[in-house]
């Protein structure tokens, strides 16, 4: 039963990523000037990748589902969960990459200057490609299946 609601909460919000990528969402490339440290102007998404890991701690909300939250902890765990459905809750650990750095796991092209999020870890990881971290908003590209999925921080 806990698979299942795992799995219902996975399907909502990569459908909701999927009709944002496909609905017009903007690529990453259009974000090069955002900020990824907080209070920090002087980098960018383009210049320094490897900065996004202190901008995306905190607690996000879906802006597709509002059910969904994402708790990036800066002691290197995540949670995942879809209110109302305490079945969905997802919990693992975090880290951030660069392609100068890549797991062993990571199969995707690896791109110069972007910085890269795995969640969980071996064949159950999820991951994905940073193209918005400010103050506000995480955008992230799902690697393992395709879909944007964009947030607003809460926390």
């Amino acid at each position: 039963m806990k698979n299942i609601g795992i799995l219902i909460a996975l399907i909502i919000v990569i459908g909701g990523g999927w009709w944002l990528y496909k609905g017009g969402a903007t690529s990453g490339a259009e974000h090069a000037g955002d900020t990824l440290m907080k209070g920090d102007t002087s980098h960018s998404a383009t210049d320094t990748p490897a900065l996004a890991g202190n901008v995306v701690v905190g607690t996000w909300k879906s802006t597709e589902d509002a059910k969904f939250v994402r708790t990036i902890s800066s002691d290197g765990t995540f949670t995942d969960t879809y209110v109302g459905q305490p079945d969905a809750t997802v919990t693992g650990p975090w880290t951030t990459f660069t392609s100068e750095n890549a797991p062993d796991g990571f199969t995707y092209p690896k791109e110069a200057d972007v910085t890269y999020l795995q969640l969980g870890l071996g064949n159950d990881a999820l991951y994905f490609k940073v193209t918005k971290a400010t103050d506000t908003d995480l955008e992230l590209v799902y690697l393992n299946r395709g879909g944007v999925l964009s947030f607003t921080r809460t926390q």
